[in-house]
C-alpha cells in the first residue's frame, strides 16, 4: 500500500480503475505519472461509502474488483486518507498541481479543523459497495 491515495485508483492497492486520458508528467515533483485527467471506469471498478461514527456523515472510496474494505485494512486506509488530505493542503503542493495557495492565516486554522474532525470522525463501517458503471448510471 502506498502512503498517499492517488487520484483514480484503489484506495487499497492503488491499481487504476478509470481510463486515464491525461497523466501528470514523469518529472512531477508530487505526482510523478500518476492519473490527471480520468474517463470512464474500468470494469470492476467499485464506489464503497461508509459512515463515519461522530457525524454520520458518508465518505466515498474507489475499490478495484480484487479489494475490500473491512475492520482489519480501513484503519490503516484512513490513515492513508489522512495524509493524502494534509499533503493537498500544503502551498508549495497546490502551486505544483497549478491550484491557488491559500489565503494567509486560512491554513494553519483550516488543516487542523479538518484533521482534528477526521481523526476523531473515524469510518464506522462500510454501507455499501456498488459498480461505478451503476453509480455513472
Amino acid at each position: 500500500m502506498s502512503e498517499f491515495k492517488k487520484f483514480g485508483c484503489c484506495s487499497v492497492c492503488d491499481a487504476e480503475v478509470f481510463e486515464v486520458v491525461q497523466r501528470w508528467p514523469r518529472d512531477h515533483r508530487y505526482l510523478p505519472g500518476e492519473p490527471r485527467t480520468l474517463g470512464r471506469p474500468l470494469p470492476g471498478a467499485r464506489r464503497a461509502t461508509l459512515v463515519l461514527t461522530w457525524s454520520g456523515h458518508i465518505c466515498n472510496m474507489t475499490l478495484c474488483g480484487d479489494c475490500n474494505l473491512d475492520e482489519k485494512n480501513i484503519p490503516a486506509i484512513w490513515q492513508k486518507t489522512l495524509r493524502t488530505m494534509a499533503r493537498e493542503r500544503q502551498d508549495d503542493y497546490r502551486v505544483s498541481i497549478n491550484t491557488k495557495p491559500l489565503k494567509p492565516g486560512r491554513e494553519a486554522n483550516t488543516v487542523w479543523d479538518v484533521h482534528r474532525i477526521m481523526a476523531a470522525d473515524v469510518p464506522l463501517g462500510v454501507l455499501a459497495i456498488e459498480n461505478w458503471s451503476e453509480v455513472n448510471g
